[in-house]
């Protein structure tokens, strides 16, 4: 495993929402199901298509919102993941700490010419299971206390993977969703099972500071989520004097929003576009917020969203609430697990940021 100051921050898209009392006023109350057994159902073939279901025992969680801040009436099912380097977790979000709870490990990590981390998740509306390493995909399975891991999808070559997520169908415009991986380069592709890669674009350059005109690195992961037809998608990016290296990046991550509409062009034309419909802010402390220790956040190897935040995990352990709008944040717990990221269905609700 990387050392954490070389290894951008890992995604995580998450379905918890202010659970621990150290949250806002904005709470929401969840309700446990129980684990699915998994369909085995194969999807549609194509580009990001041709996934077959198989998760077996996938947490589920039904999200009733309760509190200030929330617009979802109905709730919905949720499977959630997170995950070190080489360890798959589940989260139950009714508990304090999230009550994280080992699965198993990933039969690919770790071993004799095998990859040496995981480095994100993705979960499609169905609740098939994926996984990304630094140059490659992998299809998991949850088989007891194991998770199995398919064959690898080799990905391009010349800068290393960190994120991963399905692009629900809202944003695709076709009648599946598609895996997406993004990289230290801030370059996001579409991966289908056979291997073939497009390049969808990148997040464009630093508009300001120490390194403006540099591209963004990508510090976290993309999170797409379809809203009800009205879709939104986040990344965390740092900005850095290279792509290919951490020397001389700044420590503190900075929220954006994906630009849904150019991700769409880009699925539809096979033609590279700038992914960034707007910078949200550097993911600073947000006044009144009692955390003692931090006055900003990096380091985060995953993200999660859900209504108007996003919750930033860190290898630190740390657990922050950002605010989507800004990118101010929150301490919500320190002294977790040292997360390299996390995963839940593209179904998760969320309010978008004003424009």
């Amino acid at each position: 495993m990387r050392p954490a100051l070389l290894r951008p921050a890992q995604a995580l898209v998450f379905s918890g929402a202010c659970v621990l009392a150290a949250c806002s006023a904005s709470s929401h109350t969840f309700t446990t199901g129980a684990g699915g057994a998994g369909s085995g159902s194969t999807g549609n073939g194509g580009p990001g298509g041709g996934f077959t279901s198989g998760t077996g025992g996938s947490p589920n969680f039904t999200a009733t919102g309760t509190g200030a801040g929330t617009t979802s009436s109905g709730g919905g099912s949720f499977i959630a993941y997170a995950h070190t380097n080489n360890t798959l977790f589940k989260i139950d979000p009714t508990q304090a700490n999230l009550g994280v709870t080992s699965i198993g490990g990933f039969d690919c990590i770790g071993g004799a010419g095998q990859d040496s981390s995981m480095t994100d998740l993705a979960v499609d509306a169905t609740g098939d299971l994926w996984g990304v390493t630094a140059h490659h995909v992998y299809h998991l399975v949850i088989m007891g206390s194991k998770v199995a891991c398919g064959p690898p999808i080799v990905l391009p070559m010349g800068a290393t993977f960190y994120g991963l997520t399905f692009a629900p169908t809202d944003v695709t415009g076709l009648s599946k969703e598609i895996l997406v991986a993004g990289n230290t380069k801030g370059e996001l592709y579409t991966v289908d099972t056979m291997g073939a890669t497009v390049l969808l674009g990148d997040f464009g350059n630093v508009p300001s500071g120490t390194n403006a005109g540099k591209p963004w690195q990508l510090s976290g992961d993309i999170v797409f989520l379809s809203n009800n037809g009205n879709p939104v998608g986040f990344a965390t990016v740092r900005d850095c004097k290279s792509t290919t290296s951490s020397s001389g990046c700044d420590k503190t991550d900075t929220l954006i929003e994906i630009d849904v509409a150019a991700v769409k062009t880009a699925i539809t034309s096979h033609t590279p576009q700038s992914l960034t419909a707007s910078v949200r802010g550097k993911i600073v402390k947000k006044a009144g917020c009692s955390d003692t220790v931090n006055t900003s956040y990096g380091s985060m190897f995953g993200i999660a969203a859900w209504n108007d935040k996003v919750y930033g995990f860190s290898h630190k352990g740390d657990i922050v609430e950002i605010d989507n709008n800004d990118g101010t944040a929150c301490l919500v717990v320190g002294g977790m697990d040292l997360w390299d990221g996390a995963a839940v269905t593209t179904s998760a609700p969320v309010i978008k940021p004003p424009n």
